[in-house]
């Protein structure tokens, strides 16, 4: 059970740590993700959501469980929100 909670803690704080990081582009979002979960990305792509691009990365960590980081991304001017 501990070692359960743990590691949904640690998921967790590494999600918002990287949600919370500068703005990044997709494949910034996607290096970064490789490297703080040591995982394998398995997909990633980026949405408009109101004037910022936000990243979604699918990545299989090391206990075998898929997981999806959201990665804030840069501004986006000029363009129609999705």
């Amino acid at each position: 059970m501990f070692n359960r909670l743990t590691k949904t803690l640690l998921a967790l704080t590494l999600a918002l740590a990287v949600g919370l990081a500068h703005a990044m582009s997709l494949s910034e979002a996607v290096d970064k993700v490789r490297r703080e979960t040591g995982g394998k990305v398995l997909s990633a792509r980026t949405e408009i959501q109101s004037d910022r691009e936000v990243h979604y990365v699918k990545v299989l960590t090391q206990d075998g469980r898929v997981r999806t980081v959201r990665v804030r991304g840069d501004r986006v001017r000029g363009k129609r929100a999705n």
